[in-house]
């Protein structure tokens, strides 16, 4: 089952981390499914629909374990975003507000992306393509004006912290963590402005350009916000 993020040219969809439970985001739609858990799927073999194909096999069709839709919400203006916070799905509009069934949870002025959204407790942070936002209970905390070209979930120091990402601008790869609800941002790597960035315990994998993947890890421990390159990828446009 799909337990992260995945994003299409029409929607987002988001997977709860532990329950059998997705959302699909489609502009102002959010469709909500689920699935059995005692229930096997996977890609059924051509000549055989009853035989699940092994990892080298052609993939033709999927077989059982399709998820089953529960209910639909309209939203007052497009998705950008989401998150779960617990058993509450938190999405973000281009309206400027972060909302959760019928609440709104905070509000700013209108974007037109968000990079990264993230609730912990009564902290709610986004990452736009304007500014570095948290809120804590619906009011304002601070704000950093920026322009990223994305962000990831910061995985090391996410446990400890309220709030923390991986933000690449033109300058490279920033971290931003909220200390005493002000960002605090050091960076961690100079290099062109990344186009993707997706975060692990061990590191960070970022794909700075079309043609290139390139791996970090993270440094020693006395500095928490060095990023060491290891390796990178060519690949092709």
């Amino acid at each position: 089952p799909l337990r992260d993020l995945l994003e299409t040219p029409s929607s987002t969809i988001i997977a709860h981390p532990f329950r059998n439970e997705l959302a699909v985001l489609e502009g102002k739609r959010c469709r909500m499914s689920t699935w059995d858990a005692s229930s096997q799927g996977g890609w059924a073999r051509n000549d055989d629909p009853l035989r699940l194909q092994s990892e080298d096999e052609a993939a033709t069709r999927y077989s059982g374990a399709f998820p089953f839709f529960t209910k639909s919400v309209e939203l007052s203006g497009n998705a950008l975003g989401a998150c779960w916070r617990g058993d509450d799905l938190i999405v973000a509009l281009e309206t400027g507000e972060i909302v959760s069934d019928d609440r709104t949870l905070a509000a700013s002025a209108p974007v037109t992306q968000v990079h990264a959204l993230l609730a912990r407790g009564d902290v709610v942070a986004r990452v736009s393509n304007t500014s570095l936002t948290a809120w804590r209970a619906g009011k304002l905390v601070d704000e950093v004006s920026m322009a990223p070209t994305c962000a990831a979930t910061h995985a090391w120091l996410l446990p400890a912290s309220a709030a923390a990402v991986l933000v690449g601008d033109g300058d490279g790869i920033k971290i931003a963590e909220l200390r005493a609800d002000r960002w605090v941002l050091e960076t961690a790597v100079a290099c062109a402005a990344p186009s993707l960035l997706c975060t692990a315990a061990a590191g960070a994998r970022v794909a700075s350009y079309t043609t290139e993947i390139t791996l970090y890890r993270r440094g020693d421990a006395t500095d928490a916000f060095r990023l060491e390159k290891l390796s990178t990828i060519q690949a092709s446009d």
